[in-house]
């Protein structure tokens, strides 16, 4: 009864996206577009394999079985006058998903010369990482639905006054909202000791990249980035195990003020009298951040590139100050080859989270007046649910998301772990891409949840695109999935999707 449902799903779908009319050559030139697309994944296993569900940008399920019709229309911006606006309605059904209906995109974007204003919920990625191949992003990756927020920015590269074109920046600020709050309601198993569910949390994150260099000029290029986040206001149910019936609501600090202090990252008021002292003498919200570095070398006479990365993830401001030395990062090496039939981009990536400053953690005390900021636990807090939407988590996937929990808790039970990721894509021809991504990593759990040996996992993914040249805008991507080791469990997947793109 399922597969036929996923199969009902890609029909029909198939069958709307006829309704398009196909674009004319003057329509190309048209700033607005739509899009319709019926997807539908079919596994052996508990799950469906991890690469048929990470970093799609939420619109999927970990369950073994699910599909989605989706359509949307799109107004797209127009850089070339010094005033523009785009917006965007992209929403879809399924089956299986974590709601029935989503409303995956909608938003509306002004632009003034270099600025821009953003309100709504985006897909959006910083682009540092390579989008396809990569494994994720270590702080704001694909991989969990978008947060309406509004957000200012200075999306493209700008050059800095009086260098010659040799220094380069952009940045951004933003403030949303998690809307996942129902979700966690019917979700959350409160009955389970220690379980945790928030309500109408805000989030916050800004960034600033610089890039120097000029590849007119010489063709090695920097670029490096601090970017940060943060969860705050809104409350928090918690249960105690000393209380097996009773829930805890804690009122977060809520107020313009906080805003402000969440920007600047402060304290809350000393001796506020909410109790929550660690908001009162740290910071108030759950803060994360990284450091991105990346050295590029562009060979454009040869048609060739090759890029080294790093991002450094970290929670406070020991691991941001390098008061420990930064054993935790992503590591990644990226070559893009001259036109060839074989291979156009290879990847590969070295995560380590096993460190986080350490096990041992101790505030300093009139009895013991040094302070160890160690014993870290990467995208958990104390009191808050950690960095997750809609159960997925919004860093790098491997640091397996809570949705897989079948205790349902908001936990992050595996964000201790080493991985080596490689991805793979080319062009056989025009009307056929793929692409291969190869993960293999392990997990020691968490400092305080460590796992009882090693859990190990390997998970693949082999897809292919094709794009029929006498269909225009039509397209279909055939994705096998594979999953095998302890942490995740075994499974095998098909994942079949049919689009239809245009102009209007």
């Amino acid at each position: 009864m399922n597969i036929l449902k996923i199969c009902a799903i890609a029909t029909a779908t198939a069958f709307c996206s006829l309704v398009y009319a196909e674009p004319t050559t003057a329509a190309r030139d048209s700033l607005f577009s739509y899009s319709a697309e019926a997807q539908a994944t079919i596994s052996t296993g508990s799950h469906s394999p991890f690469w048929l569900s990470a970093n799609k940008f939420g619109l999927s399920s970990q369950r073994p079985n699910y599909g989605f019709l989706r359509a949307g229309v799109f107004r797209h911006m127009d850089y070339k006058p010094r005033f523009s606006w785009s917006a965007a309605v992209d929403i879809a059904g399924g089956y299986d998903l974590s709601s029935p209906f989503v409303i995956q995109q909608l938003y509306g974007a002004v632009r003034w010369r270099s600025l821009q204003l953003t309100v709504g919920a985006r897909e959006h990625t910083e682009g540092f990482l390579d989008e396809r191949l990569s494994s994720g992003d270590m702080l704001l990756s694909p991989n969990a639905r978008p947060i309406p927020q509004v957000r200012g920015e200075m999306p493209n590269y700008e050059p800095v006054p009086f260098t010659n074109n040799w220094m380069w920046i952009r940045g951004y600020a933003s403030y949303g909202l998690f809307t996942d709050s129902n979700w966690q309601h019917s979700w959350v198993n409160m009955s389970l000791p220690g379980a945790k569910r928030s309500v109408h949390r805000l989030y916050h994150s800004k960034g600033l990249f610089v890039r120097f260099g000029r590849e007119d000029k010489f063709p090695l290029t920097f670029e490096g980035a601090l970017e940060m986040s943060a969860q705050f206001g809104g409350s928090v149910y918690s249960r105690s195990s000393k209380e097996p019936y009773d829930l805890t609501l804690i009122k977060m600090p809520n107020g313009l003020k906080y805003w402000g202090k969440v920007f600047i990252p402060m304290g809350g008021d000393q001796g506020g009298g909410n109790g929550l002292i660690g908001e009162e003498t740290n910071v108030t919200g759950n803060h994360t951040g990284q450091w991105n570095m990346a050295l590029k070398w562009n060979d454009t006479e040869r048609d060739w590139s090759t890029r080294v990365y790093f991002q450094h993830f970290f929670e406070d401001h020991s691991m941001m100050f390098c008061d420990y030395l930064w054993r935790d990062m992503l590591l990644g090496f990226e070559v893009k080859f001259p036109s060839n039939p074989v291979a156009t981009k290879f990847l590969y990536e070295y995560v380590s989270t096993r460190d986080q400053s350490a096990p041992i953690y101790w505030d300093k005390s009139p009895e013991i007046p040094h302070q160890v900021s160690g014993r870290d636990n990467y995208y958990n807090h104390y009191l808050d649910v950690g960095s997750s939407h809609w159960g997925m988590g919004l860093g790098n996937p491997m640091l397996v998301s809570p949705i897989y929990n079948t205790n349902h808790h908001l936990y992050f039970y595996h964000n201790r772990i080493k991985g080596h990721h490689i991805g793979i894509e080319g062009n056989p021809c025009q009307q056929i891409n793929y692409r291969v991504k190869l993960t293999y990593w392990r997990s020691w759990g968490t400092y305080d949840v460590p796992t009882p040996e090693i859990a190990r996992s390997f998970s693949a993914l082999c897809e292919v695109d094709y794009h029929p040249a006498r269909l225009s805008g039509w397209s279909g991507t055939l994705s096998l999935g594979l999953d095998a080791g302890e942490l995740l469990g075994r499974s095998f997947g098909v994942q079949l999707s049919i689009r239809k793109t245009g102009w209007i």
